[in-house]
This record gives C-alpha cells, structure tokens and sequence, in this order.
C-alpha cells in the first residue's frame, strides 16, 4: 500500500437528475444540502450554454447564496479544486 497517497471522503446526492429543464430544480435540491453553493463550470461552457444564469436563478430562488469557484476544460481535478478552496478559505 502506498502511504503517500492524500486520502479523502467524496459526499454524493442520494438521487441524480437528468432531464430537460432538470437544471432548473438544482436549487430546492442544493437548499437539502446547505446555504451556499460553490459553482465547478467548464471553461466557457457554462456562460456559452445560458446555463449559468439559470443555475444562479434557481439557487436564488431556494435562497442560497452562490458563485463560481472554478472552471476545468474536462473533469475537475483534485488539484484545480484545492486551488479553488484556497481562494475561498474565510467566506
């Protein structure tokens, strides 16, 4: 066993979604989970897609506070989200 190795715990939703205006519920479900919600988007995607704004909206909506942390051209990398993490440490 290779103990250099950083060790973690990964939290997923009991329950995915997947739909056409499916994004547009994301805030009743982030609101089980929370009052902030930190936003991992694409590179230019999510303003490109509309998506952001929706995604805002509805966080909004469910009252929670939110903003974008972090943009990856693929899947996120645990590296790109410790520097995310870094810059928000406070908040």
């Amino acid at each position: 066993m290779d103990d250099t190795l950083d060790t973690y715990d990964f939290a997923a939703p009991s329950q995915i979604r997947f739909g056409a205006g499916r994004i547009d519920e994301i805030g009743q479900v982030a609101a089980l989970w929370g009052r902030r919600a930190w936003i991992v988007g694409g590179g230019r995607s999510l303003e490109r897609s509309g998506a952001r704004g929706r995604i805002e909206a509805s966080l909004a909506a469910a009252g929670l506070e939110s903003r974008v942390v972090a943009r990856s051209g693929g899947e996120p990398t645990v590296d790109q989200l410790v520097a995310a993490l870094a810059g928000i440490v406070g908040d």
